[in-house]
């Protein structure tokens, strides 16, 4: 085994800075916009998976709510020790290519052949489950009858643990509640290990050699499946609506992920009418919105949407048995603004007007998107005199609103520009194939871009707001 020499702090600090961005580009791994941040795009034995956000020096992974700094994904990610970890590092210098490179202690995540997929295997089981049901039942307010039910079907246990300790050497046990995914033939093919600690950070993770093409799930037998983020939401939500439960169907995503539900759906074609239960915050709002559109592609159509009145099934749980400290819902900054500038467009009943690229060139992105809405509408009456204007324009601003995709609207505003000014040189040059039809189409897309660019404008103004400090004027005493 190799010995390294101890690494200063300031050289740990100096390597827990480094950019994620661009040393995973350098690796040559595959990154997407996603607002001011960057997803991960990266590929395993279960398939292609988007759910690590990159910003800075730090990251989350949204399927196993975990995260960190620089030196933790490396880590985690390429299977390096510490000290290989602050080596590389430190010798990354930001302009180096290493897509053809590995390392003799190391391998990319990517590359199959050089990392074996583990074999899966459950954590083993401890003797009882106390623990379990005191922390499920009495911390998280969930139905003891809930717990039993899934218990039974060994889909929910307490695990039994050994490890040691790192600063004292002794072995000492950990309890984990672990939910077991099966796949249609009853067989376990993925489970996560959480934590049962009522103070400081959960500890959440899926177990080595889950397929996550599976969850922790319930199978009925009507058309219906209820579809949540984790476990505990999922039987927080079946314990405030336990009437005739077990009729329908109930999956937990694993985070944002959609492949177990598309593996359900796949392995049960008796269930057709998806409700997505996803955590009343942007990013659980972004999850359902994104799925549903994956699923339309697929060919289903019946959906619906049930929100937590708080953030999540599991705080209006605790919200009922006089708990205090309850997380709220956040709102979609983004959704919210949107409809917001929507509904300020008014129809103008005016003829054909110009003078889109004036508005555009002075910051008028409302005003721009008014103007394109109306002489979308005044062609298409042109093409179909019987149109009601304010009927089609109102029409127009609602498709708008539900159509809008904020997990899409991950341009810059400089790029949205530049790509808006090249439209509008083309919106005029009729081609000989063109239609009054096809011109109001462009026209109605330069207004949904107009009003992204009206959002951005909003959005960057109510946090500069927010960041201002009123400081008390000092009064002298008297």
């Amino acid at each position: 085994m190799a010995k390294y020499k101890p690494f200063s702090k300031e050289q740990i600090s100096r390597a827990n800075n480094v950019n994620l961005h661009d040393y995973l580009l350098s690796r040559g791994e595959r990154l997407e916009p996603h607002g001011s941040e960057y997803k991960l795009i990266y590929t395993d034995g279960a398939g292609t998976h988007d759910s690590i956000v990159v910003g800075g020096n730090t990251w989350y992974d949204h399927k196993n709510l975990v995260g960190g700094g620089t030196i933790k994904f490396v880590q985690q990610y390429y299977g390096l020790s510490f000290p290989e970890t602050v080596d590389e590092l430190l010798n990354f210098d930001g302009t180096s290519s290493y897509s053809d490179y590995t390392v003799s202690y190391g391998y990319r995540k990517n590359d199959t052949s050089a990392k074996p997929k583990k074999e899966f295997a459950l954590p083993p089981a401890n003797d009882n489950m106390k623990r379990m049901f005191a922390y499920l039942c009495k911390t998280r307010h969930i139905s003891s009858d809930i717990v039993s039910f899934f218990a039974h079907e060994k889909k929910l246990y307490e695990s039994k643990e050994t490890y040691k300790s790192k600063a004292t050497g002794e072995t000492k046990e950990s309890h984990n509640v672990v939910f077991v995914g099966k796949d249609k033939n009853g067989i376990a093919r993925q489970a996560n290990r959480r934590s049962m600690t009522t103070f400081g950070q959960a500890f959440r993770a899926t177990c080595s050699g889950s397929d996550t093409n599976y969850g922790f799930s319930h199978i009925g037998t009507s058309d219906r499946i209820y579809v949540f983020e984790a476990p505990i939401d999922m039987m927080s939500f079946i314990s405030l609506y336990p009437e005739n439960w077990q009729q329908h169907s109930y999956i937990a995503l694993d985070g944002i992920s959609h492949h177990p539900l598309i593996q359900t759906l796949s392995d049960y074609n008796h269930i057709s009418h998806i409700v997505f239960c996803t955590d009343n915050d942007p990013a659980g709002i972004d999850t359902a919105e994104r799925i549903r559109d994956v699923l339309m592609e697929k060919g289903y159509s019946k959906f619906g949407r049930a929100m937590a009145k708080n953030k999540d099934w599991n705080e209006d749980l605790k919200e009922i048995y006089g708990e205090k400290d309850i997380i709220p819902a956040k709102p979609h900054a983004k959704k919210q603004e949107y409809e917001h500038v929507v509904k300020s467009l008014k129809p103008q009943h005016a003829q054909l007007t110009s003078g889109l690229e004036d508005l555009f060139a002075t910051g008028q992105y409302a005003a721009a998107a008014e103007l394109a809405l109306n002489n979308s509408v005044e062609l298409l009456k042109i093409d179909d005199n019987s149109i009601d204007y304010d009927d089609m324009f109102y029409k127009l601003a609602d498709r708008l609103n539900r159509q809008y995709r904020a997990y899409k609207d991950n341009s810059t505003p400089d790029k949205r520009k530049k790509e808006l000014k090249t439209d509008l040189d083309n919106i005029y040059k009729i081609k000989s194939d063109d239609s009054c039809r096809s011109v109001a189409k462009r026209l109605y897309d330069i207004a949904d871009e107009a009003i992204r660019l009206q959002v951005a404008e909003n959005i960057a103004q109510i946090e500069i707001k927010a960041e201002l400090v009123v400081e008390p004027a000092v009064i002298p005493g008297g």
